[in-house]
């Protein structure tokens, strides 16, 4: 993920949007947090004019969804992927950000947010 960022700010990107999860921290003694949090501190040092890091919670990937995750589907509040891919999209091209934690150049975006595009 950092590699890409990299990449995309050596050809010329401005707005980066990149995709985590809810607690995401570098801090965690979950690994899935931990590696979560670290790339996201990997490319915010990357330096974008403006980064947005998206903590969509639980993801409903639909029919593409595996069996464990369908059960827990059942029993927390979930996001559908393409409302995701919707939020991410126009945060980027309008700047909007629904009220999302804005600080420096950087807009983290929770599920309440996200779910308003």
């Amino acid at each position: 993920v950092v590699s890409f960022a990299k990449l995309s700010k050596a050809c010329g990107v401005t707005c980066f949007s990149l995709l985590t999860s809810a607690g995401a921290n570098a801090n965690s003694w979950f690994l899935y947090m931990q590696t979560k949090g670290e790339a996201e501190e990997g490319v915010k040092a990357v330096g974008f004019d403006r980064l947005h890091i998206h903590h969509p919670g639980m993801l409903d990937r639909g029919a593409k969804a595996r069996t464990n995750e369908r059960m827990v589907l059942w029993l927390v509040p979930s996001t559908p992927v393409a409302q995701v891919a919707r939020a991410m999209r126009l945060a980027a091209l309008t700047g909007e950000t629904h009220g999302a934690t804005t600080t420096g150049n950087v807009t983290v975006f929770d599920t309440k947010q996200i779910q308003m595009f």
